[in-house]
């Protein structure tokens, strides 16, 4: 089997990064891609660092929500 990362696979994060809003895309690039640390977001985004925690938190949950829709959810229709 091929790469997990290959060009198919980045092009479907890139397409679920597009479907959050700019806001939650501002966060989740600025802890993944940059991996800027909760304090340096929370300095970045005049919010507290709890605040750039919860707000990071939510919009993993909505990428991954984007996600699933376009890669399928492999936690689903699996296993009895």
């Amino acid at each position: 089997m091929d790469d997990i990362v290959d060009d198919k696979n980045v092009a479907y994060l890139y397409k679920a990064i597009g479907k959050i809003s700019e806001n939650d895309q501002d966060i989740f690039n600025s802890r993944f891609r940059e991996e800027l640390e909760w304090s340096q977001i929370g300095e970045r985004f005049d919010i507290s660092t709890a605040t750039a925690r919860k707000k990071g938190s939510r919009a993993l949950q909505r990428f991954k929500q984007e996600f699933f829709k376009i890669y399928g959810n492999p936690n689903e229709g699996g296993e009895s």
